[in-house]
């Protein structure tokens, strides 16, 4: 099962996909992270679907695949 959720992702200047992280909801207190593009890296904020959870190592590379075909598709990489 997967959910359309937002998805940042970093892309290096080559195009490779080099993270991917969900947004966290914004909170009043508390840790607070996010994630940066190093220079040389682009951030990108896209829609996708996010399976529930990742049964294998499998499963995280095609979920990674599926997002830089969708950052390809769009012309972002």
């Amino acid at each position: 099962m997967s959910t359309i959720k937002k998805l940042i992702a970093v892309t290096n200047d080559e195009g490779r996909l080099v993270g991917t992280g969900i947004p966290c909801q914004p909170q009043v207190m508390g840790p607070k992270a996010r994630i940066c593009a190093k220079p040389g890296q682009t951030l990108h904020e896209i829609e996708i679907n996010v399976p529930e959870r990742f049964a294998s190592e499998d499963d995280v590379e095609r979920f990674h695949r599926s997002v830089h075909q969708h950052l390809k598709e769009r012309g972002l990489v």
